[in-house]
């Protein structure tokens, strides 16, 4: 019976030890990046945000005469800072042509919006607006949409945003 007690004391030890011990440890840079690189707490994000800035409104981001007028929130979900280069495109599945890009840099945490202007070239076929955004070591990350020409049957079902009036 001492025999298990014993062990069971022992296991007590270890579990307050590791609740109590590890955390203050991990705390700790080199061993905090040791354990993140064991997978055994979870490291600095490594994604970044895109999305459109009044995605409701796209209608409204489009004149009849195809110049396109929108902005796009590029977040940071990191804790450090990271530069980033993005390109907008416009034109047929297949065929975009890069109408508009640049880069900035965003701190840990922080939001940047970025605003997009250019003229669609064609109106007269079914364009895809898109807004891509890329950082080293991340996967881009990518908005887009539609833009039907304005007197196709499409448009006229579907609604939407349009050019070619």
């Amino acid at each position: 019976m001492t025999d298990v007690a014993s062990r069971l004391r022992l296991g007590v030890v270890a579990l307050v030890a590791s609740v109590v011990l590890v955390p203050s440890l991990a705390s700790a840079d080199a061993v905090g990046d040791r354990l993140v690189g064991w997978g055994l707490l979870p490291g600095d994000a490594t994604f970044s945000e895109l999305s459109l800035v009044d995605d409701e409104e796209l209608f409204e981001t489009v004149s009849p005469a195809g110049h396109v007028q929108l902005e796009v929130a590029a977040t940071n979900v990191s804790s450090q800072s990271r530069r980033y280069a993005w390109s907008a495109t416009v034109g047929p599945a297949g065929a975009p042509e890069r109408v508009d890009g640049g880069s900035f840099t965003l701190d840990g945490g922080t939001t940047q919006q970025v605003p997009v202007e250019f003229v669609i070239p064609d109106c007269g076929v079914r364009n895809r607006i898109a807004v891509r955004m890329t950082s080293a070591g991340q996967r881009p990350t990518e908005v887009h949409y539609w833009v039907l020409p304005h007197d196709s049957s499409a448009w006229k079902v579907s609604g939407g945003p349009s050019c070619g009036a």
